[in-house]
């Protein structure tokens, strides 16, 4: 597998909002391009217009990645329904999340619920312990301390429950037969984020292309990074912590760097890692190209 790419770092991504886009090789990546014009749902957009195998565009406005859907207004709804003919969601979330904060009935859509993280009664995981928290900034800056932000995306990579989560992903990714599939986690960043960059790896899309969408989060997330840094400085943390809350807030793309690196490394390239861990053969590799790849 070629050599990983560098990509952008964070705070080149908040210096110039990609809101007018940004160049990633010979693809532009803009969150306006890519956006699907919700109004309560976070970071909602689709994968369209990405360059994959044999040059191909990804077709428009049928894989859709957002944050929790529970605050959609109507008109989000009915724009799920009626423009995208959304027909099956598959939400990220672990149960205490999703019981927290239900997602609304999408007409004609199956809902389906894909557990990512391990739970057996553990809510220590950060979108649990955020979600329940009375000061989520204060649930930021202990979890930056725990140690475990530099590796959450390859604790995934890595384990078994997560692969098998993965692994129905592109099993209803080939299944789906019509209209546009959604799928979410809370932020629509880490989870559904590292679910986007395998599927985008199997359409054949450029690294650098997957990594600049990857740091759209940023952008969708942008006032909320400002502000819980901005809280995070307020309450004296250091210059590590409030650093940690930011990325927490947003998406580090070192991390996702990381579990890229972490596969080529352990399980040789992407293509042997989605065979052999995610059960993704190369013959479902080229059903999901035929799928969702232009003629």
């Amino acid at each position: 597998m070629k050599k990983r790419l560098a990509v952008l770092g964070i705070s080149a991504v908040m210096m110039t909002g990609l809101i007018s886009g940004l160049t990633a090789g010979a693809a532009e990546v803009s969150y306006e391009e890519q956006s699907i014009g919700l109004e309560g749902v976070a970071n909602a957009r689709q994968l369209g217009g990405y360059i994959g195998a044999d040059g191909k565009k990804v077709k428009e406005n049928l894989l859709l990645r957002t944050g929790k859907l529970t605050d959609a207004t109507q008109a989000d709804l009915a724009k799920l329904t009626d423009t995208y003919h959304v027909t099956k969601i598959i939400d990220f979330r672990t149960s205490f999340e999703k019981e927290e904060a239900p997602d609304p009935e999408v007409a004609g859509a199956e809902n389906l619920w894909i557990s990512i993280l391990e739970e057996e009664g553990d809510t220590s995981n950060l979108a649990a312990t955020v979600s329940s928290s009375a000061d989520p900034v204060q649930m930021l800056i202990d979890y930056a301390k725990s140690g475990k932000v530099e590796t959450m995306y390859t604790d995934i990579v890595v384990n078994e429950h997560s692969q098998a989560g993965y692994t129905q992903f592109f099993d209803e990714l080939l299944n789906q037969e019509d209209g546009a599939i959604l799928w979410h986690c809370t932020g629509g960043k880490d989870r559904a984020g590292l679910a986007t960059v395998l599927l985008l790896s199997a359409l054949g899309v450029e690294e650098d292309t997957i990594m600049a969408d990857f740091e759209l989060s940023n952008v969708a997330y942008q006032d909320n990074i400002a502000y819980m840094v901005q809280m995070a400085e307020e309450k004296g943390c250091t210059e590590d912590e409030v650093a940690g809350v930011k990325n927490l807030s947003g998406v580090n793309a070192e991390y996702m760097q990381n579990a890229l690196d972490l596969i080529d490394d352990e399980y040789g390239s992407m293509q042997e890692y989605l065979n052999n861990q995610l059960d993704v053969s190369e013959e479902d590799i080229a059903a999901l190209q035929a799928k969702y790849l232009e003629n």
